[in-house]
């Protein structure tokens, strides 16, 4: 239900005539119909938002979005909602095309989470099959650990100050080839054999919070 005692459309609900329930316009407020909420992959937006009841998607206006994401169909907010219609949060589904690293070539894909005042709170990974976090240290290429997605949920939520002056990753590394090692400052706030996928994270996570300000601004927000 949402704030005034409405019941939400959830995708995948059994649909009802509206002639047969003089109650039910949904255009009746704002002119324009409401979207239904999506519960697909529900369980993982509930690690983050245990309330959640579903997610209600919108566009992100091509003149706020980069043309990397236009190209791949990074395009899209959601907005987390509960049982009474309010807002616990925003998610948005990253696509990276395939990146190498020492001889090792992979896509990723990550699901970033905001709190309702658009600040970063974590990440996650919509499946446990494709395009997962890797990280390649001593020769061996592996996904993410448990300890792994801690750490990276601790500094996308809290970036720690050695990021804040980084503009690219080799600024982090020692030499330029793909297996360079971190450099001491950064090795306690990054996963090993991954500091280029944590600081791609961690920007993204802070460009997004700026185009989330700049979409309530202009009233864009799902």
């Amino acid at each position: 239900m949402d704030a005034a005692g409405e019941c939400l459309d959830v995708a995948g609900a059994g649909d009802s005539d509206p002639d047969s329930d003089p109650e039910a316009d949904p255009e009746e407020d704002s002119g324009e119909p409401t979207a239904p909420l999506s519960t697909e992959g529900l369980a993982r937006v509930q690690r983050v938002f245990p309330g959640a009841v579903g997610v209600r998607f919108g566009d992100i206006p091509d003149s706020l979005n980069s043309e990397n994401d236009l190209e791949h169909g990074n395009t899209s907010l959601g907005r987390v909602l509960d049982t009474s219609g309010q807002t616990l949060g925003f998610v948005r589904h990253i696509f990276t095309p395939v990146y190498c690293v020492a001889g090792v070539c992979e896509a990723i894909q990550f699901v970033m989470a905001f709190a309702p005042e658009q600040h970063p709170r974590a990440v996650y990974h919509p499946d446990d099959f494709e395009h997962r976090l890797m990280k390649y240290f001593d020769g061996f290429y592996e996904p993410f650990s448990v300890d792994d997605w801690t750490l990276l949920n601790t500094v996308f939520a809290d970036p720690p100050a050695a990021f804040a002056s980084v503009e690219t990753v080799e600024e982090m590394v020692e030499g330029t080839h793909g297996s360079a090692p971190t450099l001491p400052e950064f090795q306690p706030v990054t996963v090993r054999g991954a500091v280029f996928t944590v600081w791609y994270i961690i920007r993204y996570g802070q460009q997004t919070e700026t185009l989330m300000n700049e979409m309530e601004a202009h009233s864009a927000l799902p």
